[in-house]
This record gives C-alpha cells, sequence and structure tokens, in this order.
C-alpha cells in the first residue's frame, strides 16, 4: 500500500477529528470521518491489513517527535470501525 496515501488519509483524519468547531462545523468534519470510515471499509481484508500496518509504522516514524500524533495515529483503525 502507498505510505504517501495513507499519511494523506491520516492527516485528514486528523484534521476532521480535531479541528476547532470555529473552523469547521462538528456536524460537517463527523460526516466526513463517516464517509472516510465507509470508504476504508470497502478495502479487501488483505488491504485492510496493509492499511493497519502502515498506519502503525508511520506512527512509529512520528514517535519520537510528536508522540501524541503517533498515539492518534495507532488510535484511528479502531476509531474509524476498522478492527
Amino acid at each position: 500500500m502507498n505510505e504517501l496515501l495513507v499519511k494523506v488519509i491520516l492527516d485528514n483524519v486528523d484534521f476532521y477529528a480535531n479541528c476547532d468547531d470555529n473552523v469547521l462545523a462538528p456536524d460537517i468534519a463527523v460526516k466526513q470521518l463517516e464517509r472516510i470510515s465507509a470508504s476504508l471499509r470497502k478495502l479487501k481484508p488483505r488491504e485492510l491489513r496493509e492499511f493497519v500496518s502502515v498506519t502503525a509504522s508511520i506512527a512509529q516514524l512520528c514517535e519520537r517527535d510528536d508522540s501524541d500524533r503517533a498515539d492518534f495515529y495507532r488510535s484511528i483503525p479502531e476509531n474509524l470501525g476498522l478492527l
């Protein structure tokens, strides 16, 4: 799975999950998170395992510089209902 594309997905989830209500209406943010989740749930089982694996690798890479972001990235598969 393309690591750059997974990183783009993770960054979008981070934005929608953590943006200030003054930046984006909460209902719009939730709708976008639901759309991302629905799209990812369409992955084949092997692709989903790869997505989870690449997500964990990306989280590991950013652990040293930003442990909070790393923890958030690690939580994404479960929080989006993929596990």
